[in-house]
């Protein structure tokens, strides 16, 4: 009978095996080891009880009937650790990362399984949420991908084990320019606490522009004591030239008696420890409280009746030029581009913005409408009437004048990237794109684009960083040239100018006198100045400029809380246009009697620049430098700015800038270019 009885329970099926584990049999009884001999496993919550008590048996015996069965608990916890044992229908990777003492037995078993999908997954988050990498470390997980795995052992502070996977430390530095700022961030101070300064080097050395950017002041002490401590000195002066100057005139100061071997190098040395960091500190904040927020205000006045003494005095358009004078063309200020005016005389001139010294004339015109320096000296002049007929006319330095005719009044003019690249709009619905190398123009209907066929454009404007072009009339509509229709934009004011402030963000000028600034992805507007009729917009360094018909100008840092606040400079009335350089570096604002008034933004712009690090610097930022000392400067901020240009000169001291036509001679040790 016992016998009949134990089969009977070995093999019970459905309700009657439901009824018998209802009985709680109690462990080591002749019910429970039959029901545990059966082929159907224990229903729930039974089963979830046996693998609770599967952790305290000593024995294992318990856990082999459990994997026998292949069932996982139901349990919200208990599920996701036991689907990965038994390979149940949902795996859930975090459940590898789970303290549960069953989390040692999942990752095993997947680990056998060859699960790696599931183990990375793990691996990714634990990447993510450093406490825990433990658990990684405890199990055994690790990435499949080499170069993952690599920048795993260093978050996990396994560094000997990354040395042996990766001796040259070429797969971490892959891994370190894939990974996030984060995990890059919590790499860096890894290595730095664990003294790892061999893989450092490498990271700093590969990418060095973007890295030491990333690291902070703390960061690149503790590197720069390392290689101090280890007397790699030219390791060290690499570094000095790369960080920024405050940072630089604190590390130099870890250097022995060593110097430079060339010259120039052992004179940019003795400048860097001629100026000790507080004077550094004292000389950047005069910078920025004396100079950065006040630019140097020119004003000159063309003369009138050049072309027609009937004609007033009055400026028409402004646009400077998009690249910098040259000895042949005007001695000038470090930097400095041209700028070209059209007045109502119907003259077109080129000028030294700081002077108004005469530069080059394009002649004499029946009308002139918007005008746009494309460089190399060639001008855009946008000719025509209401009545007709509308054409462009280009200008070269020789003299020479190319007609395009268009449909309508050009009513919008902007240069939209190097090479001399440019876009118009006129009055008749077009599209008009064209480039200094080629004197053929593409002219496209904006209909095609998505356009209402009897809008009429009144402006546009072009971030020189993207393809993407902003038309406006009574909407903004975002254009890519190649093809695809528009997409439309709505302001919430009557947008009467517009002009990039970054490649996600218009700024416009709306007939009420208010600046806002236009999330093109989505999201609310930003009003940042309200004031009386505005009579232009343009993008500048961190900000935006914009004048008033009082001839009130503003410099808006789009980055402060309260730009409105934002103060301007003394008014010259009956301001009618304004243009900025392509970089920001200047803004100029025409009036009706002929004034020009310029306003010199470098310092604005220098004052960030000589904060960031040498290494993503370009030979145009000490030309910004150079011009700031063109001034009269305190004798610590004249120190500091002699320091940064000499460093940035140093940096570019082999760079060569080669224009027209080299034919190269080469012997047998020769390199030519």
């Amino acid at each position: 009978m016992r016998e009949a009885a134990a089969e009977f329970c070995r093999t019970a099926r459905g309700a009657v095996l439901d009824a018998l584990w209802d009985t709680d049999p109690r462990p080591g009884s002749p019910l429970r080891d039959a029901l545990l001999a059966n082929a159907e496993p224990a229903p729930y919550p039974e089963l979830d009880a046996l693998w609770d008590e599967s952790v305290r048996d000593g024995s294992g015996a318990l856990r082999d009937v459990l994997l026998r069965w292949g069932r996982s608990a139901g349990g919200t916890r208990l599920a996701a650790v036991t689907s990965l044992i038994v390979r149940g229908p949902v795996t859930d990777p975090d459940a590898l990362l789970d303290a549960h003492p069953l989390a040692d037995l999942a990752a095993e078993r997947t680990i056998a399984r060859g699960d790696q999908a599931v183990i990375d997954a793990a691996c990714e988050r634990a990447m993510r949420e450093p406490e825990l990498l433990r658990f990684c470390r405890k199990r055994g997980l690790v990435p499949r991908d080499p170069v993952r795995r690599a920048l795993f052992f260093v978050l996990g502070r396994r560094t000997g084990e990354c040395r042996a996977l990766d001796p040259d430390g070429s797969l971490f530095t892959l891994a370190y320019a894939a990974a996030s700022p984060d995990e890059r961030a919590r790499a860096r101070k890894v290595l730095l606490a664990d003294g790892e300064l061999d893989l450092v080097r490498v990271i700093v050395r590969d990418e060095r522009r973007t890295n030491i950017a990333d690291m902070s002041h703390e960061e690149i002490e503790y590197f720069a004591g390392r290689l101090a401590e280890r007397r790699e000195w030219d390791e060290l002066w690499t570094l000095v030239l790369d960080v920024p100057v405050e940072s630089g005139t604190a590390l130099v100061r870890l250097i022995g008696d060593w110097r430079p071997r060339d010259e120039d190098g052992r004179r940019l040395f003795a400048l860097y420890l001629g100026m000790a960091p507080g004077a550094v500190r004292a000389a950047l904040r005069r910078l920025r409280d004396e100079h950065a927020d006040r630019p140097v205000r020119t004003e000159f006045k063309l003369p009138p009746g050049a072309h027609d003494p009937s004609a007033p005095p009055g400026i028409n358009d402004l646009s400077f030029s998009p690249d910098q004078p040259t000895p042949d063309r005007l001695p000038g200020s470090p930097g400095a581009p041209l700028l070209t005016v059209s007045t109502f005389d119907r003259g077109v001139r080129t000028v030294d913005p700081r002077t108004g010294r005469l530069a080059r004339r394009h002649g004499h015109f029946p009308t002139t409408g918007p005008i746009l320096d494309i460089g190399g000296g060639t001008v855009l002049v946008a000719l025509g009437r209401n009545s007709g007929p509308h054409r462009f006319v280009r200008c070269d330095p020789d003299g020479t004048r190319t007609a395009h005719p268009v449909t309508g009044l050009v009513t919008g003019l902007t240069r939209t990237g190097p090479g001399g690249a440019f876009a118009a709009v006129t009055a008749g619905g077009e599209l008009v794109l064209g480039s200094r190398g080629s004197p053929d123009l593409t002219v496209r209907d904006l209909a095609d684009f998505g356009l209402d066929p009897y809008a009429r454009p009144r402006g546009i404007a072009a971030h020189p960083g993207t393809d993407r072009l902003a038309v406006l009339d009574r909407a903004i509509h975002l254009i890519d040239p190649a093809g695809g229709p528009a997409e439309t934009v709505r302001p919430a004011g009557e947008a009467v100018h517009i002009a990039y402030a970054d490649a996600g963000t218009v700024a416009y000028a709306d007939r009420e006198g208010c600046v806002a600034l236009l999330p093109l992805a989505g999201g609310a507007e930003r009003r940042l100045l309200k004031r009386t009729m505005l009579c232009g917009i343009a993008a500048v360094h961190r900000g935006i400029a914009t004048v008033d018909t009082y001839g009130c100008p503003f410099f808006i840092d789009t980055a402060r809380p309260d730009p409105e606040k934002t103060e301007s400079s003394v008014p010259y009335p009956n301001a009618v246009r304004l243009a900025a350089a392509p970089f920001g570096e200047m803004v100029a604002i025409g009036h009706n009697d002929g004034v020009v008034i310029v306003f010199d933004l470098r310092a604005r712009e220098l004052d960030d620049v000589v904060r960031r690090p040498l290494a993503g610097l370009l030979p145009r930022h000490a030309d910004l430098a150079a011009a700031v000392l063109e001034r009269p400067v305190a004798p610590h901020v004249r120190t500091l700015l002699e320091l940064f240009r000499a460093a940035l000169d140093h940096r570019f001291r082999f760079d060569v800038e080669v224009d027209g036509t080299v034919r190269p001679t080469v012997g047998d040790h020769d390199i030519s270019l």
